[in-house]
């Protein structure tokens, strides 16, 4: 009888062990999972910003257009705004870099679970981290070019100009969304 007992009180420590056991190892596998989708989640939500963005800057520099070539002789303006435009383009294709390196990355999670031991993890790990530090320069040369352009519209000696368009009022570039970037 007290063999019998034994025996049950084994299994019974053998089975805590291995649920033990196999919770830490879900939890973890969790962990990482989750860690890898955010990256294209956050991507994916900065494109999407970035992308309204862009139109309402497309509309608003659209009523421009005809002020520019009436009352932009040498051009500085319109410099600014194809810098700035540069710009939006360059975070655009870093973003989209980024999405595309962390899908590769979740579906390598799903074929390895032992992913984190694969270089080409690194590898991609590296890529994202490179774009990221791409998209915080872009914006920065952005914001810089963005705020030239809103310092020479706003000091437009033409008033009549300046009311119409509401230059005083909103600025007609805004600046780039920023990026609470997790790398």
């Amino acid at each position: 009888m007290d063999t019998i007992i034994i025996l049950i009180a084994a299994l019974i420590v053998c089975l805590a062990v291995f649920l033990l056991f196999f919770a830490f190892f879900a939890r973890k596998m969790t962990k990482k999972q989750n860690e890898l989708t955010f990256y294209e989640q956050d991507a994916g939500n900065k494109e999407y910003d970035l992308d309204l963005l862009l139109r309402d800057q497309a509309e608003r520099l659209s009523y421009l257009a005809v002020l520019l070539q009436k009352y932009d002789a040498d051009g500085k303006l319109q410099q600014t705004v194809a810098d700035a435009r540069d710009e939006e383009k360059t975070v655009a294709e870093h973003y989209k870099s980024i999405q595309s390196a962390s899908r590769i990355m979740n579906s390598m999670i799903g074929k390895n679970p032992q992913i984190p031991e694969n270089p080409m993890y690194a590898e991609l790990m590296n890529e994202i981290e490179n774009h990221a530090r791409k998209i915080h320069e872009a914006k920065e040369k952005y914001n810089v070019a963005a705020k030239k352009y809103n310092e020479m519209i706003k000091s437009s000696s033409n008033d009549d100009i300046s009311k119409k368009w509401g230059f005083e009022e909103k600025e007609i570039l805004g600046s780039a969304p920023e990026a609470d970037r997790p790398y």
